[in-house]
């Protein structure tokens, strides 16, 4: 089963809203119940629900962030997927350092859809409304679903050709 972690600072908005609009799009093709699609973050405090403003810009989208609660990322939990896919290049840079080994599975969102690199904004720390990010990532997702999904694909079938793979990690 392919699976998929998007991750971002504090996992309070865009990977929960890039995971959530990733799955509904699965669910519009009736590809969801094959994958595993889930979001953490590099910086959080676990336990959280989404700001309301992050709450209301899913609901726009017809995508429900009700029961997310923010986790923390660690090296258990990046082993557990095929394809990590960050907001930032600061992510990216992170993730790579602390945990070389998985160097392979990390991805830039932006690069998969515009084959620019480029951070997508983070609402803690600009003056872009929730609205306009969640919108950004929406159309990010759309474009990049194609090569999203075959590269998780791929890296499913290395994953279970090495002695690491595990079925029930999930």
């Amino acid at each position: 089963m392919p699976s998929i972690l998007f991750v971002c600072t504090a996992n309070l908005c865009r990977s929960p809203l890039a995971a959530a609009i990733f799955y509904k799009k699965l669910q519009v093709e009736g590809q969801s119940h094959l994958w595993i699609v889930e979001s953490a973050g590099t910086w959080t405090v676990p336990g959280q629900h989404v700001p309301g403003d992050v709450f209301r810009a899913a609901r726009a989208m017809d995508v429900d962030l009700r029961n997310h609660v923010s986790r923390q990322l660690d090296a258990d939990l990046l082993a557990k997927y095929d394809l990590i896919i960050v907001m930032e290049r600061g992510h990216r840079e992170s993730l790579n350092f602390e945990f070389p080994s998985m160097r392979k599975k990390v991805y830039l969102l932006s690069e998969f859809a515009d084959r620019l690199e480029y951070d997508v904004a983070d609402p803690a720390v600009c003056d872009v409304p929730t609205g306009e990010i969640a919108a950004e990532i929406l159309k990010l997702i759309h474009r990049a679903y194609p090569k999203i999904c075959q590269l998780a694909r791929a890296h499913e079938v290395m994953d279970m050709s090495s002695d690491r793979y595990d079925t029930h990690a999930v």
